[in-house]
């Protein structure tokens, strides 16, 4: 079969694209010829449109409709791959019958935190997700922990490994010195809580490195410890040396609207580095920190709950930092561009 292969619309796409355009085989005999690189298609954007709410019908449809028109477009392909997923996507795939042989949908939901989900306990559309080898439908989770909760509902599922370029070097730390708030800042890291929270760790004598492309939500204030990366989406290289000029990284992301058993690949980013984090307690990031003790968690998502939790990581941070370094030397053994891609692919 020839290994010819096609991915949509994520971040993640141009960088597996990259990496497949350099090694076109991907371990799995293929030349150059008979590959073709994942592409961007669908031009539905951003985000946050795709998570609208259950009564948005319009962007719905949109949605369907794009992706039965790709899952068409690119029915000779072996395989497509679409490395963020809605309920839509699944339900676009099933309708369409001219589609690829197989196509691997990433899915970073769990039923309770998509309003939508209950699409997919349909008898009929159920039916199918368990019989992944029958329908060529194969869904992939970002975590275990989403992956447990698939099973459970009978449809198999098989958890990725993370991706991530990570830099050669892990940074010698001794001293809380600067902190990150880096990745996407989206409302469900917000809620008027980073701004308070970047204050309190300037007045404490911290160096803050911020991320942060909307120019209204830039601090009113400039401070010689502050420094703001404009850029929405930072190059792999300058957002690992962002990574690494930290000594701890804050995840900040709202439990309510954030399943628990997702993954803020930011702590991963993080830790991969040898970097500590802080984050929000009984979530995967936590299980994942507290796994080799790799920074602190936070009970209350309130600027007092978190910077306590910095004070506490600062009061230990050499075994914190020691933890960290653990856990990046199982992260890069087990994770990494090349893992991800050859699970994506199937090998």
């Amino acid at each position: 079969m020839r290994d010819r292969l096609v991915a949509h619309w994520d971040d993640t796409v141009e960088l597996v694209g990259r990496a497949v355009a350099a090694d076109p085989s991907g371990g799995h005999g293929s030349s150059a010829e008979n590959t073709v690189p994942f592409r961007e298609y669908f031009s539905i954007k951003p985000y946050r449109r795709w998570r609208s709410p259950p009564g948005n019908n319009s962007v719905k449809k949109t949605i369907f409709n794009e992706f039965a028109a790709a899952f068409s477009h690119y029915s000779s392909f072996d395989q497509a791959i679409v490395p963020t997923a809605f309920p839509q996507t699944i339900l676009a795939a099933l309708a369409t019958s001219n589609r690829p042989r197989a196509i691997k949908i990433v899915m970073h939901f769990g039923q309770e935190e998509y309003g939508d989900f209950s699409q997919l306990l349909q008898p009929d559309i159920m039916t199918q997700l368990q019989a992944p080898l029958e329908s060529g439908i194969h869904l992939l989770t970002t975590t275990a922990s989403l992956a447990q909760q698939y099973h459970e509902l009978g449809i198999p599922a098989e958890s990725l490994p993370y991706y991530t370029e990570p830099l050669e070097e892990l940074a010698r730390r001794k001293h809380l010195r600067c902190v990150g708030i880096l990745g996407a800042q989206r409302d469900e890291k917000d809620g008027g809580l980073i701004l308070p929270l970047i204050d309190q760790c300037l007045k404490s004598g911290l160096v803050v490195n911020y991320q942060e492309p909307r120019q209204a939500f830039w601090p009113s204030f400039s401070h010689p410890r502050l420094q703001i990366f404009k850029e929405k989406n930072l190059d792999t290289q300058t957002f690992n040396e962002a990574v690494i000029g930290c000594d701890a990284l804050l995840v900040l992301n709202d439990t309510a609207t954030f399943d628990s058993r997702r993954l803020s690949g930011l702590t991963v980013d993080a830790l991969i580095h040898g970097v500590p984090v802080i984050v929000p307690a009984h979530t995967h990031m936590s299980r994942l920190c507290g796994r080799f003790y790799a920074g602190q968690c936070y009970e209350e998502r309130t600027v007092q709950s978190i910077f306590s939790a910095l004070v506490s990581l600062d009061k230990n941070y050499a075994a914190c930092v020691a933890g960290a370094q653990r856990a990046a030397e199982m992260l890069r053994r087990e994770h990494g561009a090349a893992r991800y891609i050859d699970a994506c692919r199937g090998g």
